[in-house]
């Protein structure tokens, strides 16, 4: 997994990407920052179930990916047989790169065993 995340990064304006299971957890990180990890995998979670619980209350079905934007960065999630892969990148990345990217890097984790 790591080795995805690696080559994940190396896109243009990631800065870090991590994968979190439903309950928070972090599977797999390559994250560059001093944030402790069990703070932001909570975060994350938190994140994701407001987010479920929108798209459930709108019955629009399961969520599978969604950004947020703030001044300094951008938080690409995108769902994948471990919880949600998350990519943190700069403010100007190109949304879709970043978007083919996310894509490529679920389906090669959706080839790996555990």
């Amino acid at each position: 997994m790591e080795h995805i995340l690696g080559e994940l990064n190396k896109t243009s304006d990631v800065v870090g990407s991590f994968i979190v299971a439903e309950d928070g957890i972090i599977v797999a990180s390559d994250l560059q920052s001093e944030i402790d990890a069990e703070m932001i995998g909570a975060l994350i979670s938190s994140v994701i179930r407001a987010s479920r619980q929108t798209v459930d209350k709108m019955e629009y079905g399961d969520v599978k990916n969604f950004m947020l934007e703030a001044e300094k960065n951008k938080i690409f999630f995108a769902r994948c047989k471990f919880g949600f892969l998350v990519i943190v990148t700069g403010p100007e990345a190109n949304l879709g790169l970043i978007r083919v990217e996310a894509r490529n890097a679920v389906k090669k984790l959706e080839g790996i065993a555990l």
